[in-house]
């Protein structure tokens, strides 16, 4: 499945029943969804960008995939950039299949 928007991606993780965008969740962790998508060179699903609250409050960004099934994996390291700006360009990076 080509995934073009977050609601896209929300809908085929609600539909295996998994619950990574559900409120509980995102509360729990004090998630943010980024809006921007970025759909794998490769057809394996897309990336985008979440940022969680740590211990310290500190905001911070990961990049995710969400598979072409639907389910959702964090796409190299939990917390990995201080800025959205740079987990928008890993995420645009690992998008296009570069190395």
């Amino acid at each position: 499945m080509t995934f073009t928007t977050i609601d896209d991606i929300r809908r085929a993780n609600e539909r295996l029943g998994h619950h990574f965008f559900e409120s509980a969740a995102m509360r729990f962790f004090a998630s943010r969804v980024l809006a921007d998508v970025f759909p794998a060179a490769d057809g394996s699903g897309a990336y985008f960008v979440t940022s969680e609250r740590g211990p310290d409050m500190a905001r911070r960004y990961t990049v995710r995939l969400a598979r072409s099934d639907g389910s959702v994996v964090t796409a190299g390291e939990f917390q990995a950039y201080g800025s959205a700006r740079a987990a928008k360009a890993a995420a645009r990076h690992l998008a296009s299949g570069s190395e």
